[in-house]
Parts: structure tokens; sequence; C-alpha cells
């Protein structure tokens, strides 16, 4: 059956997420050398979807005590404040993604320093003819199954900048490698259990603000791997507004992402709210793992969150490939490529 045939291929790809991360941090390492690097005031990584929560993932990596700002942007067109001092990743997996494209073209027209992250399409036609450098990545993925690899390359473009060590990257793969070895049996692990008891409600995902990448991709992959509808709430912001809407308790369930990492008072509000929920008769999980540093916090999440995903798509009888709606836009979107 295709499903069980795209389960596997699914489920192999996520275990080769360390190599992919490797694969790509080489390939960005192997870029010519950076311009002075002091004229650079801020990072801004340009993409959509797959390729947009490249971004978030690797500012997400970045070292607490770094200086250096890194800002994603999802959109059609860059800040105002781009310009030449500006340093800007543009990541669009296929090429050929319309927003992307448009903010690729903002940016250069402000002369801010320019290289991208591609497969092909448009966007590296564009950057070749104009002397940019692309770094490109393997072919024949989706997006959303390329951003360990992608995620590797634009870490490694950025390690020139304070904040992006080699050695400390890594050394976050391995402890992921080793971790991801216990998923190597897909029929009973602690993602499997979880994705079974998730099939029949929408997801609502919280945890705190340093994990917010993961709980975007979480959420995303929820929606495009599994066909399900999730949302996230990112803590304390959430405690002070979306809190109050959590009327309907019954009908969802509550995915709480935590961390080794908390605030004192971020780890009490959210017992608090697991305990509330619960008391409300709430379906409430909670996910958590060891690591030895918050990005291998944030790397082991993403894994064990995919896997997940994966698995919620087999328990559906649902092609974890497969999209059915949004290709139905895109060529709407399309239209308008430059």
């Amino acid at each position: 059956m295709a499903v069980d045939e795209n389960f596997l291929r699914a489920w192999r790809l996520i275990l080769k997420s360390p190599e992919m991360y490797r694969r790509g941090f080489e390939s960005g390492m192997s870029l010519p050398p950076l311009p002075q690097l002091s004229i650079f005031s801020r990072v801004y990584v340009l993409g959509m979807g797959g390729s947009g929560i490249v971004g978030d993932i690797v500012s997400g990596l970045k070292q607490r005590d770094s200086k250096v700002v890194v800002e994603p942007v999802k959109s059609m067109s860059v800040p105002p404040n781009v310009g030449p001092n500006s340093f800007v990743v543009v990541v669009s997996y296929s090429g050929n993604t319309t927003e992307t494209n448009w903010a690729y073209i903002d940016a250069f027209s402000r002369n801010a320093f320019v290289v991208g992250v591609s497969s092909g399409g448009r966007l590296t036609e564009s950057m070749k003819m104009k002397g940019l450098e692309v770094v490109e990545v393997s072919k024949g993925l989706q997006p959303r199954y390329a951003v360990p690899e992608m995620v590797g390359v634009v870490y490694g473009i950025l390690t020139p900048f304070d904040g992006f060590n080699p050695r400390e990257f890594l050394k976050t793969i391995d402890e992921l490698e080793a971790y991801a070895k216990d998923f190597e049996d897909m029929t009973r692990n602690a993602a499997v259990e979880l994705a079974e008891k998730l099939v029949d409600k929408p997801v609502i995902i919280i945890g705190p603000e340093h994990l917010s990448s993961v709980l975007h991709r979480f959420k995303c992959q929820l929606n495009e791997n599994s066909k399900h509808p999730a949302y996230y709430a990112v803590v304390p912001e959430a405690f002070h507004n979306e809190l109050e809407g959590w009327t309907m308790i019954e009908k969802f369930s509550y995915v709480f992402l935590r961390s080794g990492y908390e605030h004192p008072m971020i780890s009490e509000a959210l017992d608090w709210a697991e305990e509330h929920l619960r008391k409300s008769h709430a379906d409430v999980f909670r996910l958590f793992v060891k690591s030895s540093s918050r990005q291998a916090e944030l790397v082991k999440l993403i894994f064990f969150t995919d896997v997940v995903t994966v698995a919620l798509a087999r328990a559906k009888h649902v092609d974890p490939f497969a999209l059915k709606t949004i290709p139905q836009l895109r060529p709407l979107l399309r239209k308008y490529l430059p």
C-alpha cells in the first residue's frame, strides 16, 4: 500500500536527520570567505513554509550570549532597515517560492549582502546571473523533509559570526544521532505511543519562548504530514490572553513541550496550566528530552515531534508526503513569480 511505503520512506528520512545536518553544515562552510563581518548589524533569513522555518531554528541554535540578531523574514518584502549593513540569507528549497523571490529582489535592490540556499529554480538562476553565491542542497525532497540539511547549510554559512560555533554544532548533532537510535524500531516507541493518542482531536501545543521554533515546526508538521489541525501557544505571552480562550477544553488535545532550561516562573506557570487542564478532564501530554545544552534539546525535540507526525499519519492512514489543498493554491501564487 502506497501510504505504508511512504510512511517507511518518511521515517527513514527523519532517522537520517543527523547526516543531513552534517552534510548541509559542510556545504555551508565551503562558501568563499565572507567580507568584513563587522559591517553587518543584523542577519536576515528569508523563506516561506518548510524553507521559512530554517531561520527560526537557526536563531534558536545561536549561542545565547551572542550579540548577533538573526531575524526570520516570511514576507514578500524585507524590513525597511535592510541595507548595505545587512547580511541576508535567502532560503527557498524549490527556488520558485513567489514571496521569497520578491523578498530577495527587495534585499538585493537595497544593496544588502545576499547569499542563497536552494536546490535550483528561478532563485538559483537569478542569483548566479548576478554573481551571487548559492549553496545548492539535495534535490528530490519536499521542503519540510529537507529542513535539517538547510539548517546545517545556514549554520555553516554563519559560522564566521559570533555565536555560531562549528565544534558546538557538531557536538549537538552527535548527541542527536545517539538519541535517534532509540527510534529505529517503527512499531513501538514513545513517539508512536503519543501519536496514537492524538488521532481524534485537534492539537494545541504549548511551550516556552525559547522553544518557539519547535512549537511552530511541530504545528506545521502536524498540518502537512498528518493532515491534522494544530495550533501553538508561546509562553509567557499565551498566559496573558489565550489561556482565557480555553473554554472547549474537551475538544482538544494539549501537548506541553517542556524544557530543562525554563525560568522558574515559567516552570511554575506551565505546571499550573497542565494541572488546570487535567482538572477539567482534558487530554494533556508532556514532552521532555534530556540534553546537554539548549541547542541539543532543540534539535532532539524537533526530531521527536517529526517522528510523532509521521506516526500519526500512519495511524490516520494518510500519506505523509502527499499534499491535496496547498497544491490547488500554488498555481495562483506562481502567477506572480518575478
